[in-house]
């Protein structure tokens, strides 16, 4: 198991560095195989006593609230921000984080929201006190699949790897 680098992705499987990698969006290229393992969305958390945010999500305090951010690069502006600029929002980023299993932890003891794929965020509303709630502006979903490289396509190993990751990530 590596750390991701969306950007490298693909060379790491030409090179062989990675047996398969699990992405969000990975360049067509001729070499390289994909599986859809799932469709997702997002979902909005803060923790359960936040002092601002009761059971909806009006815009307005949306984006005037301060925001935690996964951000595995460190830098850039991701599809929520996108979707802000496009009805001439934006939000404030006060913390950005490279691992999308401390930006939960951080929001449950802190008023920042977070805006993350809804089964990282359910699976976390299950061991912390947050709530979990609707996105006040439509936001699309986008599809997880697992890469590999075509030289692995029959090998029985990496067939058998891939059915594992499969079934476990789609559990």
């Amino acid at each position: 198991v590596r750390a991701a680098e969306p950007r490298r992705e693909t060379d790491r499987l030409d090179s062989g560095e990675l047996d398969a990698a699990v992405v969000v969006a990975l360049p067509a290229r001729e070499s390289l195989r994909s599986k859809t393992l799932f469709s997702e969305s997002v979902a909005c958390v803060v923790r359960e006593d936040h002092p601002e945010v009761g059971d909806s999500r009006p815009l307005d305090l949306y984006v005037r609230l301060p925001h935690a951010l996964i951000s595995p690069r460190g830098a850039g502006s991701t599809y929520v921000d996108d979707a802000l600029a496009a009805i001439g929002k934006a939000r404030r980023i006060a913390v950005r984080v490279p691992y999308f299993l401390v930006a939960p932890m951080i929001v449950a003891r802190s008023d920042l929201v977070l805006t993350a794929p809804r089964r990282i965020v359910a699976d976390f509303a299950r061991l912390l006190p947050l709530n979990v709630l609707e996105p006040p502006l439509e936001l699309a979903t986008f599809s997880v699949a697992l890469a590999w490289h075509e030289r692995d396509d029959a090998d029985p190993g990496h067939v058998w790897m891939r059915d594992a990751l499969s079934r476990a990530i789609a559990a």
